[in-house]
């Protein structure tokens, strides 16, 4: 009975941990997840390995990262992240200026290269995007929770898709 104690109580240690709600910082978005993706940042855009300025960055939901050599394409190279993001890009470092925003589908991202210094084909950044943050939260786009969350919320049928 106490070995099943110490199961419950850690799992719900790690389910705490792992689902954190924060007070936010002005670089800082609240965020409800915490699986981390891998995003790799280009010179040009669309992505090119040959253009490469930062390869195989790990970015956690809600917190700024700073782009080390401003880009104008970025794309997340893990396709196995399963959960819908927000991606704001920056002019400047620290999450700060002028943004673009992109929204990035839960599923296989791995051939998707996101213009991050333009918005509806327009250069926004002069020179290039200089930081990221990201929103995962599971209902950051409205009317898209997942299809876990519309289960148990009852809905078993998803674009006349039985789950």
């Amino acid at each position: 009975m106490l070995n099943n104690f110490a199961l419950v109580l850690a799992f719900l240690v790690a389910l705490s941990e792992a689902n954190p709600i924060e007070s936010t910082a002005d670089n800082e978005l609240v965020a409800r997840t915490s699986v981390n993706f891998i995003m790799s940042n280009y010179n040009a855009y669309p992505c090119d390995n040959a253009g490469a300025s930062e390869l195989g960055v790990s970015i956690t939901p809600g917190q700024c990262h700073n782009i080390n050599f401003a880009g104008w394409g970025s794309k997340v190279v893990n396709s196995n992240i399963n959960q819908n993001c927000v991606l704001k890009f920056w002019d400047t470092a620290n999450c700060q200026g002028q943004a673009t925003t992109w929204t990035m589908w839960g599923g296989n991202t791995d051939e998707l290269c996101f213009p991050s210094a333009r918005q509806s084909g327009v250069n926004k950044f002069g020179a290039g995007a200089r930081s990221v943050i990201a929103n995962c939260a599971f209902d950051v786009i409205p009317g898209r929770a997942s299809a876990v969350d519309r289960v148990l919320e009852g809905q078993t049928e998803i674009s006349g898709a039985s789950i």
